[in-house]
């Protein structure tokens, strides 16, 4: 237990700051997919990536987080993270291991079952490479921001930093509601986000939900489909 005995020290010393993290992706050389929550669904999730004609070399993914769990190919899915092509948000899954493992255990079942590498693996991939928030920089100039929960909205403004300052329950708990995005917002011109189990896309406001795992499957969307959603 060597390796994770150390990572349990380093959480619990830096009390989980990757929860103060917004990071930006800008000057992708290709096209930009997103993708609701995958859960465990490695297969799936390649599957149908590759029915939209992605291009490794030069196209990019971000995810709504929420890679672990329910499915049996969890350590294939945190593993994409080491790809560079691949980028996710913190999700609540993937939060809550984090703060069992602070605690110097966990309870997910396939988490118990890796080695002791695999384990500090898992740990320290989610911990460097999940932030809380994401701003993707688009070909057209415009802004889509990326979180797992409830997009940050303050009255009425995209506000990262403002989130960030905050606690992390809205970001990564909370669930949009008929009337708690308002129609017209500030600071980015799309959200994108999961963790609520819709039977489709489904537009609130200038943001879209895309988390369609337990209904239709896995969803992937191109920037222009996002906009085409909520337009």
């Amino acid at each position: 237990m060597y390796l994770f005995s150390i990572l349990v020290w380093f959480l619990k010393s830096h009390r989980y700051d990757f929860k103060m993290k917004h990071r930006t992706l800008d000057k992708i050389q290709g096209k930009t997919f997103f993708v609701g929550d995958i859960h465990g669904h490695y297969d799936e999730f390649i599957d149908a990536l590759q029915s939209k004609n992605f291009d490794r070399k030069t196209d990019c993914v971000i995810a709504t987080g929420d890679l672990i769990d329910k499915g049996d190919q969890s350590l294939e899915c945190v593993r994409l993270l080491k790809e560079s092509w691949f980028f996710s948000v913190l999700g609540n899954h993937e939060d809550m291991l984090l703060d069992e493992a602070g605690k110097g255990f966990c309870a997910a079942p396939w988490f118990k079952e890796l080695t002791e590498d695999e384990q500090a693996e898992v740990t320290w991939l989610m911990y460097r490479n999940m932030p809380l928030s994401y701003t993707v920089a688009t070909g057209n100039r415009k802004l889509i921001g990326v979180v797992h929960g409830h997009p940050p909205v303050f009255e009425g403004r995209v506000d990262w930093l403002h989130a960030a300052r905050k606690s992390s329950e809205q970001l990564l708990w909370r669930r949009a509601r008929p009337g708690s995005i308002p129609d017209v917002i500030t600071g980015a011109d799309a959200v994108v986000f999961g963790h609520n189990n819709v039977d489709r896309p489904t537009r609130f406001g200038s943001t879209v939900c895309i988390d369609t795992l337990s209904s239709q499957g896995i969803t992937i969307l191109e920037t222009q489909e996002i906009f085409e959603t909520i337009q």
